[in-house]
């Protein structure tokens, strides 16, 4: 099956899961890449632990502030859990009130990028390596390329943030939250930007 357009998981609840800021900074250079402020993929296998501020509310997933990393309904986990070969799980806790049973992390070693077009900008980090995509220079310009996929029905960014293959996404049930969404995102066989990443493969044509 040729893959067109892969789907982004996307989230309207208002609260954005705030990082509990003596965690924060006790994980910084440990899970947290000190340069970046994303997960730091060098630690894998060991799972992404993180406490929060407070509890997030309910939603399907929230992004971590300063932590490239996102959390994600239990339920929603689940529901493509035999599509996660490769993924680590961890707990999501609330300062002095415990675990959140509903909340998990979850990573992979490897991330998709996503490209834009001339404008766009992208940073590589010195410490862990990530690649991130600045989508807001490129005018919200944005596409995977397929030299990118495998036969994967799950991919996850840098900044945490899922892309499913669409037939997979279209089979979920996600009426529990009203919160969720849908972005589609194109699958392309050249970028647009001009650029060469690292992550390109050595004989591509641009």
């Amino acid at each position: 099956m040729t893959t067109m357009i892969l789907l982004q998981l996307t989230s309207n609840h208002p609260n954005v899961a705030v990082s509990d800021r003596e965690w924060h900074w006790a994980m910084r250079g440990q899970q947290v890449c000190a340069e970046c402020k994303s997960i730091d993929r060098r630690r894998y296998p060991q799972p992404w632990h993180v406490v929060l501020a407070e509890h997030p509310g309910h939603c399907i997933e929230a992004p971590v502030s300063e932590c490239g990393g996102s959390i994600f309904h239990v339920r929603f986990i689940e529901m493509i859990r035999h599509e996660l070969a490769g993924y680590v799980f961890g707990t999501c806790e609330e300062a002095g009130a415990g675990r959140i049973d509903e909340c998990v992390t979850c990573y992979h070693k490897d991330i998709l990028v996503p490209r834009g077009n001339e404008k766009s900008e992208y940073s590589i980090c010195g410490t862990c390596g990530s690649i991130h995509f600045h989508w807001w220079r490129s005018e919200k310009t944005q596409y995977v390329l397929r030299c990118y996929l495998s036969d994967a029905a799950v991919y996850q960014d840098a900044s945490g943030w899922l892309y499913l293959r669409e037939d997979l996404a279209m089979s979920l049930d996600l009426s529990e939250w009203p919160d969720a969404g849908w972005r589609p995102i194109e699958v392309r066989d050249t970028p647009l930007d001009g650029r060469r990443l690292p992550i390109d493969p050595p004989d591509a044509p641009w």
